[in-house]
């Protein structure tokens, strides 16, 4: 018996497993501060939420700033309903735990003008640790499917991982079922700076 516990011992210093055991995560936006660097060339720095809305998070990309749902959509989506499809949608996936998931419908812009309708299907798959250009972090695994309904055929699947200290996508993929491949889908974070926290301010003396 104390030779196989011993062996257990080693075999998880050597081989840990890759998922993360991790308590139901709330949503957060990135705080106030964080900046990250793409592969792509593009940097965003976080303003953290809106002082109104929690599920609104403020970001500004190159000289671009940007009112952005769950820190994915940006804010005003074409269609009247797709915020609140959107919205009711995401807020599901929250606290996140893994095999949690939500599906929704709503309207999307379409390249040549109008609206195609979509269902949308997100499902946190796992937290596992992530080795990217800006480092090895632990991140939630989320997985997004889009299907066209009616006469829109595209479908497409989307992989993103978030760093669970500070909420950041720090890498996405995609993978094509049907349709048209859209630009830009695949990345990952080549630098990443959380600010430290704010120190408390020291007592006064006497």
């Amino acid at each position: 018996m104390a030779g196989r516990n011993i062996m257990l011992v080693l075999a998880a210093l050597c081989c840990p497993m890759a998922a993360l055991a991790q308590a139901p995560l709330a949503f957060q936006c990135p705080l106030q501060g964080v900046s990250v660097e793409y592969d792509t060339g593009t940097r965003s720095v976080f303003g953290g939420p809106d002082p109104t809305d929690s599920a609104i998070c403020l970001v500004r990309t190159g000289t671009n700033d940007r009112r952005m749902l769950y820190a994915f959509w940006t804010l005003p989506l074409s269609h009247n309903d797709a915020e609140r499809s959107a919205r009711a949608g995401l807020a599901q996936l929250y606290p996140a735990t893994v095999g949690k998931a939500s599906s929704f419908e709503l309207f999307l812009p379409r390249a040549g003008g109008g609206d195609d309708p979509y269902r949308e299907t997100w499902r946190v798959l796992r937290f596992e640790p992530v080795t990217v250009r800006a480092g090895t972090l632990n991140a939630m695994v989320i997985e997004r499917v889009q299907e066209g309904q009616g006469t829109n055929t595209f479908k497409g699947t989307w992989t993103r991982w978030i760093d669970v200290n500070s909420r950041v996508v720090i890498k996405q993929t995609f993978e094509l079922g049907r349709g048209r491949m859209p630009a830009n889908q695949q990345w990952e974070a080549t630098a990443l700076r959380v600010p430290p926290p704010a120190q408390p301010a020291p007592r006064p003396r006497g």
